[in-house]
């Protein structure tokens, strides 16, 4: 039988659409929370210019798995004054909705 199933579009369209299906509080408390637990992991760069402007995420890419989703997802968090970490986690989506932490990477930034 013939492939109709294109995943570089699917996954086009979960990026796009996350916050359709994905509960935005939760992920967000769950990046704030792996942030803090890793932050002490991050190299810091000193003499940034990134402007402190609250927490932000986006999801940058959909794997499917067999048994669900890996999913990137990008965040810039306030971590104290002049402070910022830049990053990205990287989370596993059961099929049944449940999420799970696969590794969390990142830099703090000293900013001017």
């Amino acid at each position: 039988m013939e492939k109709i199933f294109n995943q570089k579009k699917f996954e086009e369209l979960l990026v796009s659409k996350w916050a359709e299906f994905l509960d935005a509080p939760k992920l967000l408390k769950t990046i704030n929370d792996l942030v803090q637990e890793h932050k002490n992991n991050f190299d810091i760069v000193p003499n940034t210019s990134y402007k402190q402007k609250g927490t932000q995420i986006m999801i940058s890419r959909f794997q499917l798995t067999n048994n669900g989703f890996i999913i990137w997802v990008d965040f810039l968090v306030p971590l104290a004054e002049n402070k910022v970490a830049v990053g990205t986690t990287e989370l596993f989506l059961l099929s049944t909705g449940i999420l799970s932490h696969s590794k969390t990477l990142g830099n703090i930034y000293d900013c001017i």
